[in-house]
Formats: structure tokens, C-alpha cells, sequence
């Protein structure tokens, strides 16, 4: 620091050594210098002096190299794993990215049809083998009727009445997607594929979450490391709204809304990196005016948890983007209004 006032020290106080050592961590043999990244991490550790180490010195000098230890574990081997992990994954993210420059390149030069052909009753029968459409209902969709998982913010209508031309712009190619929170077919939230090497690189950082700095600060908008009660581990989020200690958040990865009582600083890696999860709507055919409640028990069942793939084709790119999901080569929001058109008549 810099300052413009000084004293001169008593006796007793100029002669005690003083407190602080000048340390430096000994790094592994297969470091040669910490990345930015690990610095970062181990400043979250450290914790603003609060966290307490077992200290071995290694080489006694100027610059103490020493091993800290923390809940029983060397810190310098909880970073090397770290590092390593950064390591394999940029690596294998790049590789990602080169296959999907590859792929856009490709999708370009396709010529895209998008007067999808009306699907008969038996096509459609065979296409939701897996649904069971038993249960008919004309009431409009409900929510809370339909998904136990925590609601995210309620969700505009999807203006079907606008320019049908606008709306059938519908993006080149199609990206493998998997829903990852769903409240009904107007309000979803979907990862892509591509996504899953950054997907599994946030996951693991997520698993040292608990050494993060604590948020005490955290308000509405942050971006933090949020407890999920529900299982017990850390996910990234944003700040919803704070009742003193009652945080309101919603997992940016994954879509869905919780409330928690714990939230940690994110390291600067995991700060910039945009959510993984992308809200979406499913583009409405015209003759629906809203999803019946047997629609969205369809659409539940077909997502599977999480575990069915779809082909996604962008219809309106938007906060809350208008898509069409393909499911073995189907229209799911044709084979939905098929199954309401028949509940109707």
C-alpha cells in the first residue's frame, strides 16, 4: 500500500520479528507455473484468511516453500487435479468446437423444407407409440397440475397470430437437444448436445464449490455457487430474490428454480462462461389457441426426464426462443395437435 503518514516504533515493538512469513507454495512435478485459473481457486480456498491449514515446511528461506494441507488433503494436490481436469477438458472442448464449425459449414449448403406435411392418425399413432393419450381433457393448461419440479418465471404467450412467414424461418439443419427442466410445451428449457463437454467441465468444477467464498452479499441478478437441497450438491445460478437468509435462485445449466440458504463466489472461469440451459417455447400449430392439459401430460412423458433426444429447429430467436422439436423424425407439435384436435371433436 502507499501512505503519507509515518511513526516511529517504541522499542518493544522494534524489536519483535514480525508475524507474517512470505510463503510460496510447492507446486507438483508436472506444474511449472499455477494457471490463472488454479490462482483463482486457491484464492477462493484461502477465503479471505477465515480457512485454517496444516502447514509442512518444505525449504526454509526468505520464501518459506511449504505443503498446506486442508481437511486432511494437500492443496497443492487438490489444484494439480484441478489443473489437470482444466487441461483435458479445454482440450477436448476445442476438438468439440472444431466438429461443430465443421457441421455449421455443412449445414449451410443444405436447402431446408419447411412445409412440413400434415401427419395422418396412423402415422401419428405409431410416432407416440410411447404416449399414452388415454386421458382427455379440454381444460387449458396447467402448471402446477402438470410438473412437480420449481416453477421458473411464468412465461408470455406465444403470439400464434404473428407473421406465419416470420415464424417459419426455421434455422438450417437441426441440433440433438435434451430437456433438461419442463413446466408444460410453452415453457422449457433444453441443453444441446454440443453442450455436454462444457456441461461435464462445469460439473466438476461445481464438485469444489464448498471452498468457494461464502456470498454474503449475494442479490438479486448475481450469478453465485448455489446448494441444491434437493440432492445435495452445487450448481451455478442467479439470484432471484433474498428474504434474509431464504435465497431464491434459478440454475442457469439446467432451468430449474430452488431456494437455498447457502450461495459461494464463483471463480472467474465459471462467472463467464454463459448458461448452458436455453428457455424455449413450442411453436404452436394454428388451429390450437393454448396446449391442453392432456398436451402438456404428452409432452412430459415423450421428454422422458430428461432422457429423450430431439432434433431442434429454431422458429424465432428470442429470450424465450419459439422452436420445433422433431422426435424420430416427427413434428412433436403435430403430433400434440393431432391428439387435440381429437379431443376437441
Amino acid at each position: 500500500s502507499t501512505t503519507d503518514e509515518l511513526r516511529v516504533l517504541p522499542s518493544d515493538l522494534l524489536q519483535m520479528a514480525g508475524i507474517a512469513e512470505h510463503c510460496s507454495l510447492i507446486p507438483p512435478e508436472e506444474i511449472n507455473e499455477w494457471p490463472e485459473d488454479t490462482c483463482s481457486e486457491f484464492l477462493s480456498l484461502v477465503s479471505g484468511g477465515e480457512t485454517e491449514f496444516q502447514m509442512k515446511l518444505v525449504k526454509e528461506g526468505l520464501l518459506n516453500v511449504v505443503s498446506l494441507d486442508h481437511n486432511g488433503t494437500p492443496v497443492e494436490v487438490l489444484l494439480k487435479q484441478s489443473y489437470s481436469k482444466e487441461s483435458d477438458i479445454e482440450e477436448k472442448v476445442s476438438t468439440a468446437m472444431e466438429e461443430l464449425s465443421d457441421i455449421a459449414q455443412k449445414s449451410e449448403e443444405r436447402k431446408i423444407d419447411v412445409n412440413t406435411p400434415e401427419i395422418s392418425d396412423g402415422e401419428f399413432n405409431h410416432a407416440c407409440k410411447e404416449i399414452d393419450t388415454t386421458t382427455s381433457s379440454n381444460n387449458t393448461c396447467n402448471d402446477s397440475q402438470v410438473n412437480d419440479t420449481p416453477k421458473v418465471n411464468e412465461s408470455p404467450e406465444v403470439d400464434k397470430r404473428e407473421d406465419r412467414e416470420t415464424q417459419l424461418q426455421v434455422s438450417a439443419g437441426g441440433d440433438s437437444v435434451f430437456v433438461s427442466h419442463c413446466d408444460s410445451p410453452k415453457d422449457f428449457w433444453i441443453q444441446r448436445k454440443t453442450a455436454a463437454e462444457k456441461l461435464h467441465y462445469v460439473t466438476e468444477r461445481m464438485e469444489i464449490a464448498p471452498n468457494f467464498s461464502a456470498f454474503l452479499d449475494a442479490k438479486e441478478g448475481d450469478l453465485c455457487g448455489a446448494l441444491f437441497k434437493d440432492d445435495g450438491m452445487w450448481y451455478r445460478a442467479r439470484v432471484l430474490s433474498r428474504d434474509n437468509d431464504e435465497i431464491s435462485v434459478q440454475f442457469i445449466d439446467y432451468g430449474n428454480t430452488s431456494t437455498t440458504d447457502e450461495v459461494r463466489v464463483l471463480p472467474t472461469d465459471l462467472l463467464e462462461m454463459p448458461g448452458i440451459a436455453e428457455h424455449c417455447s413450442l411453436t404452436i400449430p394454428e388451429e390450437i389457441n393454448k396446449w391442453s392439459e392432456n398436451n402438456c401430460s404428452e409432452f412430459l412423458r415423450l421428454v422422458g426426464g430428461g432422457e429423450t433426444e430431439f432434433q431442434m429447429k429454431l422458429v424465432k430467436d428470442a429470450p424465450l426462443k419459439v422452436i420445433s422439436l422433431h422426435y424420430n423424425g416427427e413434428p412433436v407439435e403435430l403430433m400434440l395437435k393431432q391428439s387435440y384436435l381429437k379431443e376437441s371433436g
